[in-house]
């Protein structure tokens, strides 16, 4: 899990430390500018962040493990056809 410490404030998911970095430092540092690019890139994070319960739930976020002879089950499979 990402944590941010800044000063007092302390900020623990991936899309809230985004939001709290573009606070501070300005949303165009983070953001498309359009508005139209803008929606897509929101509506692309928020479907990373809250959708793919499969893909989640078989496929840990573990980089140090090495795992062989994997095969997706059909709802990863299905998590990954729509992430493509």
């Amino acid at each position: 899990m990402p944590i941010l410490w800044d000063g007092e404030a302390v900020v623990w998911d991936s899309l809230a430390i985004v939001e709290y970095l573009a606070d501070k430092v300005g949303r165009d540092r983070f953001w498309p500018k359009l508005d139209d690019a803008r929606a897509m890139a929101r509506s692309m994070v928020a479907e990373m962040h809250s959708s793919y319960a499969a893909l989640r739930r078989e496929c840990l976020m573990n980089f140090r493990a090495r795992v062989e002879g994997y095969a997706p089950s059909e709802d990863v499979a299905g998590d990954l056809i729509r992430i493509l």
